[in-house]
């Protein structure tokens, strides 16, 4: 069991979006505090946490404690990945994308992009919710958008598949009758 520090990750975040380099020593003198208390933080040496030093980095970098300090134990680790929200649609798309081969080398020879919806929204449902929350940011349709962008998105693996109707009818996950694209796995 231990609690563990994620200073060494808000540091990085903070410097993907600032563009600007927190070396520790820059970071102990803008909070006014020692370098050496913020190294052993930032390592997970620290034996004592002390309130008015978590509450400054809780304010720096503008987060729950809960961010700053995490309690882990065995079983949790095991049962538990983090998973970080796309930022942005942009971010959204390309995790979407980078799931898409191994969900098509899964699929049936001949299939619908329903189907492969379906499918990919089960084994990537992480990655699925995060494209629907990231969608959802900025218009009042995030599932056909999603969806849209799933099918269109098989155009960008033609050495796996290829369409072979732009319509056919077909079943969409809310269950409602639709025509939509079907394609051929290529071996």
């Amino acid at each position: 069991m231990a609690i563990r520090s994620r200073l060494r990750h808000l540091i990085t975040e903070y410097e993907t979006k600032t563009g600007r380099k927190l070396p520790i020593s820059v970071l102990a003198r803008e909070l006014g505090m020692s370098e050496n208390t913020l190294l052993n933080l930032a390592s997970n040496t620290t034996q004592r946490f002390d309130a008015p030093v978590l509450d400054k980095l809780c304010k720096f970098f503008g987060v729950p404690l809960s961010e700053l300090l995490v309690y882990e134990n065995e079983e949790t680790t095991k049962m538990t990945t983090r998973y970080k929200l796309p930022q942005d649609t942009t971010e959204a798309n390309a995790q979407l994308k980078m799931k898409m081969s191994g969900i098509i080398e899964e699929m049936p020879e001949v299939f619908t992009s329903h189907q492969f919806i379906l499918k990919f929204a089960h084994l990537n449902q992480q990655e699925y919710v995060g494209a629907l929350a990231a969608y959802a940011v900025t218009s009042n349709a995030p599932f056909q958008i999603v969806h849209g962008n799933l099918s269109k998105y098989l155009h960008d693996f033609p050495q796996l598949v290829e369409q072979t109707s732009p319509a056919v009818p077909s079943i969409d996950i809310f269950g409602e009758a639709q025509l939509c694209a079907q394609w051929r796995r290529k071996r």
